[in-house]
């Protein structure tokens, strides 16, 4: 009962982590992309694609590990 438990935190952890990752991004790189998509820009998405990816993967594993050293 104990391991599921655990389990259940490390997966909860590591959703949090990325829901920050994937918001802070958005937040970050997401809006202004949208402007120069708005402004005909050249490639619009290109510091949103590598951003989303960096953030999302850095913030899971930090709430993973988190979780994991309590």
């Amino acid at each position: 009962m104990k391991a599921e438990l655990t389990r259940k935190k490390q997966l909860t952890g590591l959703l949090y982590g990325l829901i920050a990752g994937v918001s802070f991004a958005i937040f970050a790189w997401g809006i202004d992309g949208f402007f120069l998509a708005r402004a005909n820009g050249a490639f619009p998405w290109i510091k949103f694609v590598p951003g989303l990816l960096i953030c999302a993967s850095t913030g899971g594993l930090v709430g993973w590990l988190t979780i994991l050293f309590q």
